[in-house]
């Protein structure tokens, strides 16, 4: 059976956003990160709604490149008044105007591509399949009772519980592959 995403413990909760449970809980404890329930006893763990967490860290993430563009603009701390002098700007200015270039030619060359085209491919694409991935354990139900005389809800029962499985593991390999690997070269 698939836990519920909306209240699901860190240990599910890694699998779908791909990120460690220590990391999620230093995120709740000292960042404020949404939760549903905290641990009541030793052993226990948060719970959490995975649509809301990572809405959070969606969020988080955007505000930290926020941070960094702002720090780069900052006024120039060698400025006695802390202004920033015309030749710094017009130098900003260039490094801005070099990585936008950077970023259309890669755009032109099919090196990137807008996430939004991306994910409608994806749906398009993976919709059906997941659709004919839901109808197998009602199939295989029914083959077995056919074949062997199993009673075809304990069937589907086992066949349900291995195809939630792998969904859950095609959601967590989804997330690791969402994250671009040449992040850093444009948030340095």
């Amino acid at each position: 059976m698939t836990p519920d995403p909306n209240k699901c413990t860190l240990s599910v909760a890694e699998r779908w956003l791909g990120t460690s449970r220590q990391t999620l809980t230093k995120y709740i404890r000292d960042q404020g990160a949404p939760y549903v329930s905290a641990p009541e006893g030793k052993g226990e763990s948060w719970i959490v709604s995975v649509p809301k967490l990572h809405a959070w860290l969606i969020e988080k993430r955007e505000k930290e490149a926020e941070q960094r563009v702002l720090d780069k603009l900052a006024p120039d701390p060698e400025s006695p008044d802390g202004e920033m002098s015309k030749e710094e700007a017009q130098r900003r200015r260039a490094v801005a105007d070099a990585l936008m270039s950077e970023i259309k030619l890669d755009r032109e060359a099919g090196r990137v591509v807008l996430i939004d085209l991306v994910k409608t491919a994806l749906v398009s694409v993976l919709a059906p399949v997941r659709k004919r991935m839901l109808e197998y354990p009602q199939k295989i139900g029914r083959e077995m009772n056919n074949r062997f005389g199993v009673d075809p809800n304990a069937a589907a029962d086992v066949a349900r519980g291995l195809v939630d499985k792998d969904l859950v593991a095609l959601q967590a390999e989804r997330v690791k592959i969402a994250r671009d690997p040449d992040a850093e070269r444009w948030n340095a």
